[in-house]
């Protein structure tokens, strides 16, 4: 079940709020986390029920892996003997556990070849890839590092189970750190239903869905346009093809955080932020601090700090950096695009750091630091070449027009792929009186699109819009007006790009 459906905001959505405030309403606790818990795996489950299990197995090793580091401390404090050695077995036990399960199905399409070559397998066999595997898992693996430092302590199994399938971060993250949100399922306050809470969610929810569907969807037909043409496209064509390629990947993104976030928020739960206006960075080391952000977080705690950080000089410092980077290439997939992709953005954030952060944070005028975002956001287009190309020369075709420029003319052809449903009037009004004009009208329609881009991250992002908004009448048309935009766009259900992942 996606959050883009009509299935998922008149149903599902209601019937887990319902559920979850109404039970705690008559003092239900258990009952209410144990129904959280049940609609949380139907909805994974609506995916593919295959996923269920493999979540399941998740937490069921992970929840003996707590229960483990307890007894140990429990031991230690009552018979004062030293259990640091065992600890340390668990604490490697737990990690590799969980990255071994995460590669088992990451990796699959790598080794189910050999498979096939050494035994008889049904033409219909497949290991399936269970949607958010990447976004729990080093969940589970930061939870186990923070029993082992004791930051973070042994919870119930009923709360456990909660916190890692809560339905809303359960298929695109963001990835938690345990002890940040799971005390939250704890605090009495938070079962109350808050309808200020409630409203500034579903604001927030909204705000993603008209990133998803009214920006990102609609730029999607031009960023599969130039990736499938890449060899014939011109200088121009490609300049306008990346644009549309980062604000799709963009919006698509952290329309579904915003959604996620908005949602979770409704059930009166802070779900860490993602994304903090990457585009308004100055520098792109910068970009990459506002950028999935609790992914970065992950291997810059787990990661970066134990190997030394910033703290064993300037060559140390730029291995540690491109490490992360590599890291998060294997994170994404197996493909050698994503290592290329990896470690050419580790160099430029080493660069970055290294000669531009000093002199970018002296830069205060608005066309200074316009001039420094656009810088950030070109170097950024120029990565996802790697990031969204399928093979290497794919990449380097799209590279090379920067080279060696040509004009034949291909940027009609790209707007002609866009179908935005706001402009059908419009084009059958061209299309009849002047159709010599039509190829004209949509590539402006695609240059209209690529401008309110430009503006929406260029000003306060959803979160801030959320906090600050002032409940009046002005404020509650518009949010009933965007609503409404919204829901009547749903002419088909769409997937989100990091699902894949």
């Amino acid at each position: 079940m996606l959050f883009n459906s009509f299935a998922f905001i008149f149903l599902f959505l209601p019937a887990s709020l319902l559920a979850w405030f109404g039970l705690h309403r008559l003092g239900y606790t258990a009952p209410a986390k144990f129904a959280l818990i049940v609609l949380s795996l139907l909805f994974y489950g609506l995916f593919s029920v295959w996923n269920v299990p493999v979540i399941l197995v998740s937490i069921l090793v992970n929840f003996a892996i707590s229960a483990g580091f307890q007894n140990l401390t429990d031991l230690e404090e009552v018979e004062e003997v030293s259990v640091t050695g065992r600890k340390k077995f668990l604490l490697v036990f737990g990690i590799l556990f969980n990255i071994l399960y995460l590669c088992a199905f990451k990796y699959a399409s790598a080794y189910e070849g050999i498979l096939r070559g050494r035994f008889s397998l049904p033409e219909d066999f497949s290991i399936l890839f269970p949607i958010g595997i990447s976004y729990y898992t080093l969940s589970q693996i930061s939870f186990v590092a923070d029993r082992y430092r004791e930051e973070t302590e042994h919870d119930t199994f009923l709360n456990f189970t909660l916190t890692t399938v809560f339905f809303p971060k359960l298929a695109e993250g963001p990835i938690i750190r345990y002890g940040k949100v799971a005390p939250q399922f704890h605090d009495p306050k938070r079962r109350e239903f808050s309808p200020d809470a409630f409203m500034r969610g579903l604001v927030r929810f909204f705000l993603g869905l008209a990133k998803k569907v009214l920006i990102a969807d609609r730029l999607a037909p031009a960023s599969a346009f130039g990736f499938a043409n890449a060899y014939y496209l011109d200088t121009l064509t490609v300049i306008v093809f990346l644009a549309a390629t980062v604000f799709q990947l963009y919006f698509d993104f952290s329309g579904y955080i915003d959604m996620a976030l908005g949602i979770a928020q409704m059930f009166r739960i802070d779900l860490p932020e993602n994304f903090n206006s990457p585009f308004q960075a100055k520098n792109f080391a910068g970009f990459w601090r506002r950028w999935h952000i609790s992914l970065t977080g992950f291997f810059t705690r787990y990661v970066y700090i134990p190997l030394g950080g910033s703290r064993k000089g300037a060559l140390r410092t730029a291995v540690n950096v491109i490490l992360i980077f590599v890291l998060s290439a294997l994170w994404h997939g197996t493909s050698w695009n994503y290592l290329y992709w990896g470690v050419l953005s580790g160099i430029l954030v080493v660069l970055a750091r290294r000669f531009l952060r000093a002199p970018s944070e002296k830069v205060k005028g608005r066309a200074g630091t316009a001039a420094l975002q656009v810088l950030n956001f070109w170097v950024f287009s120029f990565t996802l070449v790697f990031f969204g190309a399928d093979r290497l020369d794919i990449s380097l075709a799209i590279l090379r027009r920067f080279f060696y420029p040509t004009w034949p003319g291909f940027l009609y052809r790209m707007a002609a792929a866009l179908e935005i449903p706001e402009f059908y009037l419009v084009n059958q009004v061209v299309s009849r009186l002047a159709p010599d004009y039509l190829n004209l009208a949509r590539l402006q329609e695609l240059i209209f699109l690529l401008a309110l881009s430009i503006i929406l991250v260029s000003g306060k992002n959803s979160r801030e819009i959320s906090e600050g908004m002032v409940w009046n009448r002005k404020n509650g048309i518009l949010v009933g007006f965007l609503a409404v935009w919204c829901l009547l766009s749903l002419q088909g259900v769409t997937t989100f790009l990091y699902f894949k992942f």
